[in-house]
């Protein structure tokens, strides 16, 4: 086993990571209060966030950084999440549209 150090360049990454992570909660929270007007928010989670995270686990894992097998069930539910997203923007629009 490799002795692992953290350096700063790990930390200040992380730091940032942490505060979006952070952010982007508090802003779902904030869409739960009115979540048909602010569905729109669904396909910004959707293509910047959780496809960005695919993209990201993609070269993890091309990069030989984390077996494949280690990923495969995040990247199914990153699937699943993306398909209940879709469905409960288009249900959003349905609803939207009556009112």
């Amino acid at each position: 086993m490799q002795d692992v150090s953290i350096g700063e360049e790990y930390l200040f990454v992380s730091r940032i990571a942490a505060s979006l992570m952070l952010g982007w909660t508090f802003l779902l929270f904030w869409v739960d209060r009115k979540p048909i007007e602010r569905r729109d928010i669904l396909i910004l989670t959707i293509f910047p966030v959780v496809i960005g995270l695919m993209i990201s686990g993609f070269f993890a894992v091309n990069n030989k950084f984390i077996p494949i097998q280690n990923i495969i069930l995040i990247w199914v539910f990153n699937i699943v999440l993306i398909i209940i997203y879709i469905v409960s923007y288009l249900q959003g629009n349905k609803f939207a549209i009556k009112e």
